[in-house]
């Protein structure tokens, strides 16, 4: 692996993790406390564009079980 391809890697890494912890920290300013189950499913999901999608449709929930359906089919 090259400098530039370690570089690379490591930046979509750090991108796909400020995108779970920033939808993380948008789920319980809206919600309230989140279930860790809950948070351990979103943790499976391994693409970032899924997971942004999936975040940005969970602006338009009005509560957490809306939420876990978006999430049950993010996960098909």
């Amino acid at each position: 692996m090259t400098q530039e391809t370690s570089k690379y890697a490591w930046r979509m890494q750090a991108s796909f993790a400020c995108v779970i912890f920033f939808g993380q920290k948008f789920l319980e300013d809206k919600f309230g406390m989140v279930p860790g189950k809950l948070i351990d499913q979103i943790h499976t999901l391994n693409r970032q564009d899924v997971l942004e999608n999936l975040f940005r449709q969970a602006m338009r929930c009005s509560d957490l079980d809306s939420f876990k359906q978006l999430l049950s089919k993010a996960k098909e």
